[in-house]
This record gives C-alpha cells, structure tokens and sequence, in this order.
C-alpha cells in the first residue's frame, strides 16, 4: 500500500517537473521570438532613419519642427530594450546587440539634432547620459531626475549610453566629452560629473528656465486674447 502511495507521489511530482520544464521552454522560445522580432524592427528602423535624416538635412528651416526631428520609434524601442534587459539579463549576447543597434540610433539623431543647430535655431537641446548598470548607485536616481527634467522642459532631448557596453560609438562619445564616471551628463558641450538633482540642474541650465518662463507667458498671452 505504501509503495503504491509513493508510485502515485512520484508521477505527480513527475508530471508538475515536465510540465514546468515544458512551461519553462515555451516561454524561453517565446522571448527569443520576440527578441529577433525586435532586432528586425531595428534594422528596419536603422534604414528608414537615415533617409529620414538625410531628407531633414535638405529641408529649410522654416519646414524643420521638434516633432519632425524627434523619432518616436527610438523612446518605443528604448522602452522595449529595456524590458528585454530585465527579461533576459544586460549580458545576454542578444540584448547586448540590440543595445548596440539602439546606441547607433540614438547617436544619429544626435548627430542630426547638432547640425541643424549650426543652421536653424536650436529646436531641441539634447542632453548626453552616461550610466553603468552594475557600478553605479547614482544612475537610477539620475534617470529620474532626467524624467522629470524633461517633463519640465519637453524641448529637450536625452540620450543614454552604457559605458559597460563594448561599442565604438560609445568609446568615442566618451573620449571627446572625458567621461570618467557615471553617473554624468553632456549639455552643451560641458561635462557635469556625478549625481545632478532637478534642482542642480535648475541652477546648471539657466537657459532652460528663461525659455520656459517665456512659453508659460505666451500662453498666457494666448488665453487672454481668447
């Protein structure tokens, strides 16, 4: 009778084990679908953006806008970059790839955003982050004072590096701006290392509080006149 109870507790215990490791595997091959999905929306985007750019870079001023130089495509794939970090962990090779193929889109529209400045008026201001994952106790705080940086002045622009990430792009970014530590950020062409609050930055980028006392006071003025 005994022997029979423990034949019965082994194949449920036997049938919980395959089923998790079925469970297991399926959600594994679900991720990694999703994660080549992923690396063709990339592609695709790597394409479209730079006849994108290449057509803003023949445009007039008076035809360039902050919605038509942002790519929205860039904050969606961020956002799902990110998850798939979490999913997956910052050393898979995929997700270090598709980290690559995102720096190189964020680098563009950089690039883009500075020489339209040369010839337009300054449109958006982009802000450089650079953070590391594993080594930095400041960078998640710093995130959120950026987060909330942008919502109190929306014509800037930020983009984040990984210094831990083995990209030329990178490297380079952080050879021209002497990026030694993170959490640190890149405004103007000037380097502010360690954690910035949203009140430093008030304080860093007096520019941005004189131009949002302006569009505060042209909406003003519109309401009035309504």
């Amino acid at each position: 009778m005994k022997f029979g109870k423990y034949i019965l507790v082994f194949g449920i215990t036997a049938v919980l084990f395959i089923s998790a490791f079925i469970l297991s595997s399926f959600l594994n091959v679900r991720k990694v679908e999703n994660l080549r999905l992923l690396q063709d929306s990339l592609s695709l985007d790597l394409l479209s953006t730079e006849a994108r750019f290449a057509l803003l870079k023949e445009s007039s001023c008076d035809s360039v806008s902050a919605e038509t130089l942002l790519s929205q495509e860039l904050g969606t794939l961020g956002e799902r970059v990110a998850y798939m970090e979490n999913q997956l962990g910052s050393e898979n090779n995929d997700v270090i790839q598709l980290k690559k193929y995102y720096t190189l889109l964020e680098s563009k529209e950089y690039l883009l955003i500075q020489e339209l400045s040369k010839k337009c008026k300054h449109i958006l201001q982009p802000i450089l982050y650079f953070y590391n994952n594993e080594e930095c106790d400041d960078c998640t705080k710093q995130s959120y004072a950026l987060s909330g940086l942008v919502e109190k002045f929306p014509n800037l622009r930020v983009y984040t590096f990984d210094v831990s990430l083995d990209s030329p792009i990178v490297r380079t970014l952080k050879q021209m701006f002497r990026v030694d530590t993170t959490p640190t950020i890149v405004f103007s062409g000037v380097t502010y290392e360690g954690f910035q609050s949203l009140e430093d930055f008030t304080k860093l980028l007096p520019e941005l509080a004189k131009e949002k006392a302006k569009q505060e006071a042209a909406v003003k003025t519109t309401t009035k006149t309504q």
